[in-house]
């Protein structure tokens, strides 16, 4: 998984696993994939949150983002 990937997985809330190490084969190469989560006690809190962060409530009239999500956490 690249860093910019990770990175906007672990922003919506998910949590670092770890990495399965040669897991794939593409193109004649070997891939790692890397294993992220969230389990389902910690969803309702993260639900609530994206669901702040998407409101119309949290955009100004010409579509602008009032609050980033980590306000919501």
């Amino acid at each position: 998984m690249n860093v910019a990937s990770r990175r906007a997985a672990e922003r919506l809330g998910f949590s670092w696993e770890g990495r399965l190490r040669q897991r794939l084969v593409r193109k004649g190469r070997t891939r790692d994939s890397d294993m992220l989560s969230i389990i389902d006690g910690e969803w309702p809190a993260r639900d609530a949150a994206l669901r702040a962060w998407l409101a119309a409530e949290n955009f100004t009239a010409d579509g602008q983002q009032i609050k980033r999500l980590e306000a919501f956490r």
